[in-house]
């Protein structure tokens, strides 16, 4: 992948990790079958951490190749070694590799579908705080009294976000530190006046995304 994000033949390099299976393997996801992984650093750079410590990693966010709109995704990658092998160290679990399983998730979808029935008067902003400032921002899931109005909006700033009202849950997960701001409108301030229901949904919230990311890490 070039730097806008067109693909291109692959430069000459000691290993390739191409796409030899996907599911599922209709419409758009034919065109992935060949891609090398390891041609964009970010994703290289997943799967040799994941080699190297025999634990799922994770990058994100990165755009997919058989999307056309920007639609930022997160990868998994769980490395696969030869059987009945000792993989206690670096050098053991490189010499076995054999591939990987790796995992594509929509960033949008995902989050939408965990905090599915999470519709109060909330918006509930996902961060990474293991990425750089000013690129930790992942997602906003607005309410349906905002929704028409969060997609026209630029992207919130953590430190802004935190200076109000607000709520947070932080999760942990594959090496990356997810941080869910959950900011209240005047009709949640209004009809909660204590703050054991806000606690509640906060609790809610963190177990609705530790419940995701145990899924993703099965899958």
């Amino acid at each position: 992948i070039d730097n806008s994000g067109r693909r291109i033949p692959v430069a000459q390099r000691d290993e390739y990790f191409p796409v030899q299976y996907v599911q599922p393997s209709i419409g758009v996801n034919q065109g992935v079958i060949g891609f090398d992984i390891g041609s964009e650093k970010l994703r290289r750079a997943t799967l040799e951490l994941a080699r190297d410590t025999g634990q799922l990693s994770m990058t994100a966010p990165i755009d997919l190749i058989q999307v056309d709109q920007a639609a930022p995704a997160m990868m998994i990658a769980v490395p696969i070694y030869r059987p009945d092998t000792v993989l206690d160290t670096v050098a053991a679990r490189r010499a076995n590799l054999t591939g990987f399983a790796i995992g594509v998730y929509l960033i949008r979808q995902m989050i939408d579908n965990a905090l599915l029935k999470a519709d109060e008067d909330v918006d509930l902003h996902l961060f990474d705080k293991a990425l750089p400032i000013g690129s930790q921002w992942y997602h906003t899931k607005a309410s349906s009294h905002r929704a028409h109005v969060e997609s026209a909006t630029p992207a919130p700033m953590l430190a802004n976000l935190q200076q109000g009202l607000n709520g947070t849950a932080r999760i942990n997960f594959a090496d990356h530190h997810w941080l869910v701001v959950a900011t209240p409108g005047p009709t949640y301030v209004r009809d909660h006046r204590t703050w054991t229901p806000w606690a509640v949904l906060t609790l809610t919230l963190a177990l609705g995304i530790a419940l995701s990311s145990m899924l993703i890490e099965r899958i």
